[in-house]
């Protein structure tokens, strides 16, 4: 008897992991939450750095030697300030795009590599199912959307974890070097914590049936020293080629920032179990998943290939490394996730054949989840952003400003205020941020205030002052009569939350120019 020709019915999940667009609709699902309305919500408070150092590189015209509010400062390597700067050229400014869109970027190569993972060791539904858990998880997609370097790590330690797996068994010196180089590429963006985390998620892999025998050899050592050498070339510039003295030691840092603070750390110390939270937290809101994945994992080993063993063994052993770790912090569990989510993609597929209930409940939760998350990051976050803030505050110090002098040629200074600021004035000049004296901070009276910031009575009429509210309201009839004061104002989720920071700059525009004054120094 002939099997019937009529087509078979289609699963309606078919075109989220087994359809040959499935692939297609994950990426665009992932573009339009990482990439839309991305420079919408104002400067983070994190972000101020990969805002202020890449702005005062250009200034400066030197890319070796970061100062961030006009101090040297090394405790990062250079490569994440060199494409947030490379951005700005593309975009003709440095705004907030191009703060933003390394990480962004960042984040769609970790979800490519983490479906190539995913395919190459269970299944290509396996793996299009951790795509689409990523692209739902609210932290991954938050830090996908920072301007900083956490994400352009995590994009390291996954394209070398790819490229691994893709080239797991030729030993050739050409597929050694790119593998190295990649680590030294990402090494150059956070510091060492991308080959040690690459080292540790591979170990369990590498240890099965002594695979490491295989690979420990001439040529692995000689594209390892290559790559190293590569590694070095920033760090020899900034030392060698230094004509301002700059202090600072990057490899210094590395040290300090890599291994010191694993072995003793020195700040972000936290109890030894706050993984134990943080990895649940992180997962959200998937941890409903990951946990029955985790808990039934002894029971499915006999049924798994090696590979879908090795998610298990490889977020064992990350989660492990990180919890020695004497310094802790919430998103230094961020190389977790896809590791995690790739153990979690395993059990949603495997309990299609047992269970279609838990199946098509992960299926509808993606939807919805994916629908409610780009609604907050794409809809409702730049609402609440909108209508006040920095942006609009320097918008409106710059039509002021602009009537007597051209806004390249004003001055400023931050007298203790956010230091966010200076990003947004975008000025010709390196901006002057001052902090105020520890007996100001604790008693904030009118005597002290102006003992701290003596440029309130040394107007300068090239010079605007931005200074917080909390240290203004004591002085203002001080300087009321020669400057032009401007309140900043509220963004529209600080006006609904009644919420008004103490902190928020104060403009002090000089009404005028004083003829015969010298010039800024």
């Amino acid at each position: 008897m002939m099997p019937s020709s009529s087509p078979q019915p289609r699963n309606k999940s078919d075109w989220l992991w087994n359809n040959r667009l499935s692939l297609l609709w994950l990426c665009l699902a992932a573009v339009i939450i990482l990439f839309a309305l991305l420079g919408a919500k104002e400067l983070w408070t994190q972000e101020w750095r990969w805002a202020n150092i890449p702005q005062q590189m250009l200034l400066r015209h030197d890319f070796f030697h970061p100062y961030l509010g006009g101090v040297p400062y090394y405790d990062k390597p250079l490569l994440s300030y060199w494409f947030i700067i490379g951005f700005s050229y593309l975009l003709g400014s440095l705004n907030l795009w191009a703060i933003r869109l390394p990480s962004a970027i960042a984040g769609l190569i970790v979800i490519l590599c983490t479906v190539s993972i995913g395919k190459k060791l269970s299944s290509r539904s396996t793996g299009l199912i951790a795509g689409w858990l990523l692209i739902t998880t609210y932290y991954f997609i938050f830090w996908s959307r920072v301007g900083n370097s956490d994400m352009l790590n995590l994009a390291g330690i996954m394209l070398a974890v790819c490229w691994y797996f893709k080239n797991q068994h030729k030993t050739s010196f050409l597929s050694y070097l790119v593998f190295c180089v990649i680590l030294s590429i990402a090494s150059l963006v956070k510091g060492l914590i991308a080959p040690a985390l690459t080292l540790i998620a591979l170990l369990p892999h590498l240890l099965y049936q002594s695979t490491w025998q295989k690979h420990l050899n001439k040529k692995l050592l000689l594209a390892a020293l290559v790559a190293g050498l590569f590694y070095l070339i920033p760090f020899a510039i900034s030392t060698y080629i230094n004509p301002h003295g700059y202090a600072e030691s990057g490899l210094r840092e590395v040290l300090q920032e890599n291994i010191l603070r694993y072995i003793h750390p020195f700040d972000h110390v936290e109890p030894f179990y706050v993984y134990f939270i943080y990895l649940p937290t992180y997962l959200l809101p998937w941890t409903i998943f990951f946990i029955p994945a985790l808990i039934t994992f002894p029971k499915r080993w006999r049924t798994l290939l090696t590979g879908e063993r090795w998610f298990f063994w490889s977020t064992a052993f990350i989660f492990i490394f990180l919890t020695i770790s004497g310094s802790r912090r919430d998103y230094y569990i961020l190389p977790i996730l896809p590791f995690a989510t790739l153990l979690t993609a395993e059990w949603i597929h495997a309990s299609f054949i047992k269970n279609g209930a838990i199946y098509r409940l992960a299926k509808k939760s993606f939807l919805i989840v994916y629908i409610f998350l780009a609604g907050y990051f794409i809809v409702a976050t730049p609402i609440a952003y909108s209508g006040g803030g920095p942006e609009v505050f320097v918008k409106h110090v710059k039509q002021i400003a602009e009537k007597t002098t051209p806004w390249s040629q004003w001055h400023f200074v931050l007298l203790d205020t956010r230091s966010n600021l200076s990003f947004y004035l975008h000025s010709s000049y390196f901006v002057d941020i001052q902090k105020a004296s520890e007996e100001t901070d604790t008693h904030p009276t009118r005597e002290n205030i102006l003992k701290s910031f003596p440029q309130l009575t040394a107007t300068k009429p090239d010079t605007i002052l931005f200074i917080g509210e909390n240290f203004f309201e004591p002085i203002k009839n001080d300087v009321a009569d020669r400057y032009t004061v401007l309140y900043s104002p509220l963004n529209r989720k600080d006006q609904w939350l009644k919420d008004k920071p103490d902190d928020l700059p104060v403009a002090l525009i000089p009404k005028q120019r004083i003829s015969g004054t010298e010039p800024h120094d």
